[in-house]
C-alpha cells in the first residue's frame, strides 16, 4: 500500500486494505467492494473521512460502514473536493479524508466466516 502527501491510498489488493489501520469491522470488504464497482472511474472517489464531519456536513456514510462514503466528484481544489454523494453535494477538506484509488478492475474480498467477526478478532 502507497500513500502520497494528499492522504490518497493506493491499493493493490485486499491486503493493502486489511493492513490500514483507519479502517475497522467490514471497512475494508465496503472499501473493496466500492472500488471494484467504481474505481475505474476518475471522477467517482472513495474514501474515509473523520467522524465528527458527519455531524456537520449533509452526506451519509456507505452501507455497511460509519466513516467511508463514495461519490462523484464534482470539482476539486488544492484544498478540497466537492463530492455528490446521492442528492447532496458537499465540499470536503482533504485534511479530513483519506482517499483510495485502484488501477485493479476488481479487488477480490476473502470469504468470512462466523468465527472472524466473533470477539478479540480483528
Amino acid at each position: 500500500m502507497a500513500t502520497n502527501d494528499s492522504g490518497t491510498i493506493f491499493v493493490d489488493g485486499y491486503a493493502d486494505l486489511a493492513s490500514d489501520r483507519k479502517l475497522h469491522g467490514m471497512d475494508p470488504d465496503v472499501v473493496a467492494r466500492e472500488l471494484s464497482e467504481h474505481g475505474h472511474k476518475s471522477d467517482w472517489m472513495v474514501c474515509w473521512i473523520q467522524d465528527w464531519v458527519f455531524d456537520e456536513k449533509p452526506i451519509e456514510p456507505v452501507d455497511g460502514s460509519q466513516q467511508l462514503i463514495s461519490g462523484r466528484i464534482e470539482a476539486e481544489t488544492d484544498k478540497a473536493y466537492l463530492i455528490a454523494v446521492g442528492r447532496d453535494e458537499v465540499w470536503l477538506p482533504k485534511s479530513v479524508l483519506r482517499r483510495y484509488v485502484t488501477d485493479a478492475e476488481e479487488i477480490s474480498v476473502p470469504q468470512h466466516g462466523l468465527t472472524d467477526f466473533g470477539e478479540g478478532s480483528a
